[in-house]
């Protein structure tokens, strides 16, 4: 490749308008990591051949390695367009458009959709013409699902991560080889209950997490709250809405009821489901990324299940032991459970590795933008960990230490911050009869610095905005003020 190089370089000195060798010397500049001189051989290129779908790509990738390159989504928008079956120049789009989705604006909701739209076209052309997809993909398409609140289609996502890092997705099979998939319908009036007239070898439990599929598509992962036999007479199914059609071979049916809500087609009254048995130890695979892991277990604690989540943050810990999230989660399960002694010794290690995490860091510059921000909403968590805790001087220390990366990590961080420094110069303290001066004030400087980095806080509940508001004005007005 190094020795195209000046054959390129010569051919586009002799013939500058010679498109075909601009794009090319740009092709071996990138893959020489040279990525400055093979944007500005691109974009030349691209002048010349505006709609070429190739160098509307390379532009676009070109312009995303640089960072500070502006419009990749513009030129990568063109790029789908001009190719609409190009898998590289979609996950190309979706990555800039993740990247703008992290400046948290009003429009932020939009972008993020906009992002894991063509995160889930990368995805299925990549599987269509049968390209091997890492597993980054799938879970980055889960965590925009998730921001979305879609949740079904978040979990499928990070069960399509594990297939990526296991290649199998391995199934709980019965004795004698039977296969561990049986057809179960859902009634529209009670998304809580599935019901089917198989036979399952071995009986299905309580607990029992299953994987319930439309065609080839996973739907969700739910844990069975319930099961009970049922004979299928005419009246049970006038009652239960079901049809005759879907009980053909067994004179009784299972009931089984499960945690979460199941999806159902819009219209639809009665639909059939494919359900998967689990094998408990998919979770244990050594092959299954630790972020996946504590993505999915974020998931399960979202919808209460709590033991679940545990279990997957321990499987997480085993992978990585130096992951802060699956330490900062495991803390946050334990006191939603009320232990608290556990809560505080998981907060402690994940103290300890954030702080260690820093120091390594602390002289490296090409790493301090992106991981110092990991650590600083890392250290956001864990001060309103400590505050639920009422450690409240445990909490200021972290939140002071956040303000000191807030240059680095950008104004996310530093709003919530101020915010939370603001609520705690607020909080009531035993004793005192009135609000002192001196909290009032610095309450006050922690709020206007919060306005001033995000006038309208758009990245924070608007119940912390209105205090910031509340809080800043108050010198002005005769109004009493009101802690929200």
């Amino acid at each position: 490749m190094k020795g195209a190089l000046p054959y390129y370089t010569q051919a586009c000195k002799l013939w500058p308008q010679f498109t075909l060798a601009q794009y090319r010397l740009a092709q071996v500049q990138t893959a020489l990591s040279d990525f400055t001189v093979a944007q500005t051989s691109a974009e030349v290129a691209l002048k010349l051949a505006p709609n070429t779908p190739e160098l509307l790509r390379l532009v676009g990738v070109l312009r995303l390695e640089q960072k500070k390159s502006c419009s990749p989504s513009e030129v990568l928008n063109l790029a789908v367009k001009a190719d609409e079956q190009d898998p590289y120049a979609w996950l190309a789009l979706a990555i800039s458009l993740e990247r703008a989705a992290c400046k948290r604006s009003p429009e932020q909701c939009n972008v993020v959709q906009k992002a894991a739209d063509a995160s889930s076209v990368a995805l299925r052309l990549f599987r269509e013409y049968g390209i091997g997809v890492p597993y980054q993909i799938a879970n980055n398409n889960g965590v925009l699902h998730c921001e979305l609140g879609n949740v079904f289609l978040s979990r499928a996502a990070f069960l399509s991560a594990m297939d990526e890092c296991c290649a199998t997705f391995p199934m709980h099979a019965g004795p004698h080889g039977k296969n561990s998939h049986q057809v179960v319908w859902l009634h529209a009036l009670d998304l809580y209950t599935l019901w089917t007239d198989a036979h399952f070898d071995p009986a299905l439990t309580v607990g029992e997490r299953i994987r319930i599929e439309r065609g080839d598509k996973t739907v969700c992962i739910v844990g069975i709250k319930d099961i009970c036999t049922t004979n299928a007479s005419s009246k049970f199914l006038q009652a239960t809405h079901l049809s005759k059609e879907f009980c053909t071979s067994q004179s009784c049916v299972l009931q089984i009821k499960v945690y979460e809500k199941l999806s159902i087609a819009a219209g639809a009254c009665t639909q059939n489901f494919v359900l998967h048995r689990l094998d408990s130890k998919k979770y244990q695979d050594e092959h299954i990324s630790a972020s996946i892991r504590v993505n999915l277990a974020q998931l399960h604690a979202a919808a209460g299940d709590l033991s679940v989540a545990k279990n997957l943050c321990v499987a997480a810990k085993h992978t990585d032991s130096n992951n802060i999230r699956s330490t900062l989660l495991l803390s946050s399960v334990a006191l939603s459970t009320n232990e608290r002694d556990e809560a505080r010794h998981h907060l402690k290690t994940a103290t300890s590795l954030i702080f260690e995490r820093l120091a390594a860091n602390s002289s490296n510059t090409a790493l301090n933008r992106s991981v110092r921000s990991h650590l600083s909403d890392s250290l956001l968590f864990a001060s309103n960990m400590w505050y639920e805790l009422h450690e409240f001087q445990q909490a200021r220390i972290l939140l002071e230490r956040v303000q000191a990366l807030c240059s680095d990590s950008g104004p996310l961080s530093q709003v919530n911050a101020c915010v939370s420094l603001c609520r705690l110069a607020l909080r009531p303290v035993a004793g005192e009869t009135a609000l002192r001066p001196d909290r009032l004030k610095r309450a006050v400087n922690h709020a206007r610095k919060a306005l001033s980095q995000d006038c309208s806080c758009h990245s924070v509940p608007k119940s912390d905005y209105l205090l910031c508001s509340n809080v800043v004005h108050l010198l002005k007005t005769d109004s009493k003020f009101t802690v929200l």
